[in-house]
């Protein structure tokens, strides 16, 4: 007889409802759901179809990596690295956010969990920023407005 699963359920802020997704050993639904929701909202916002101005645009770098060294979403200005608030351990964000010589932004799925890794997360770094799945829009915006373009070499 196979023995029956709790679903775990997390409230996320930018739909105001609770999703219930089964645990899983490797990468879970709901960090699956959430990375292709910060790609979706990426690829439809201003700064992503930004063409030329005086701010850079953003581009997603298609990379699939299996290991956990690496960034859950790496953009050209910025990387992120998608929470689902599941795990006891802040060990391997920690790392990962130590190592990296980018800004990361930490996209969690709502204002609870966002305190409890602000508060466990004390990494000594200026470019990092934790925000929730509902702050994300304001959250890129306010990086933007801090990230200068990279000049181009002259023609």
């Amino acid at each position: 007889m196979e023995e029956k699963q709790e679903k775990k359920r997390i409230y996320f802020d930018h739909i105001d409802r609770y999703v219930s997704f089964k645990p899983e050993p490797r990468m879970s639904r709901a960090h699956i759901y959430m990375i292709s929701e910060v790609i979706l909202w990426l690829k439809h916002s201003k700064e992503y179809t930004r063409k030329g101005g005086d701010k850079p645009a953003i581009y997603v770098i298609p990379e699939v990596r299996t290991d956990k060294i690496y960034p859950d979403i790496t953009t050209n200005l910025f990387d992120i690295e998608v929470e689902t608030g599941l795990k006891h351990s802040y060990k391997d964000l920690k790392d990962r956010i130590a190592r990296n010589p980018k800004m990361v932004i930490v996209v969690l799925p709502n204002q609870d969990v966002k305190a409890r890794y602000v508060k466990n997360c004390k990494i000594r770094k200026q470019k990092l920023k934790f925000c929730s799945m509902k702050e994300l829009p304001h959250c890129i915006h306010n990086v933007l407005r801090n990230i200068k373009p990279p000049r181009l070499p002259p023609q």
